[in-house]
C-alpha cells in the first residue's frame, strides 16, 4: 500500500470530485459542473501520468469509469451514464500527456 501512496491520493481526489461536486451544485449549474469534472479529471491523469513509475496507471482510466458509474445513479439519471466514455477518453490523454512530460524532464535532466 506505501509503494502506491500517491496513485492512491489522486484516486481518491477523483472520488471526491465525483461525489462532493454535485452535492455544492444547483439544478441550472449541470453544464458547468460537468467541464470542471472532464478538466479536473485531464489534470488528475496528468499528475498521476507524471508522478507515477508503475505500469498501473494504464489502468486508472477505467478506474475513473468505474468510479463515475455509481455516481450517476447518486445524483443524475440514466441519460448521463454516456458521460462515461468521456472521462474514459479524457483518462487517457490525461495520463499520456503525463507520460510524455515525465519522458521529456527525465530525458533532459539526464543529458
Amino acid at each position: 500500500m506505501k509503494k502506491c501512496k500517491k496513485e492512491l491520493f489522486v484516486l481518491i481526489l477523483q472520488i471526491l470530485l465525483f461525489y462532493l461536486l454535485p452535492l455544492f451544485t444547483g439544478p441550472t449549474d449541470v453544464m458547468g459542473m460537468v467541464v470542471v469534472l472532464i478538466l479536473s479529471t485531464f489534470v488528475l491523469s496528468v499528475m498521476i501520468g507524471s508522478i507515477s513509475d508503475k505500469r498501473v496507471i494504464w489502468l486508472y482510466p477505467i478506474v475513473t469509469v468505474l468510479c463515475f458509474i455509481p455516481s450517476v445513479y447518486v445524483f443524475r439519471n440514466m441519460s448521463s451514464l454516456f458521460q462515461g466514455s468521456w472521462y474514459f477518453v479524457v483518462s487517457v490523454a490525461g495520463v499520456g500527456v503525463g507520460v510524455g512530460i515525465k519522458w521529456i524532464r527525465n530525458g533532459l535532466v539526464h543529458k
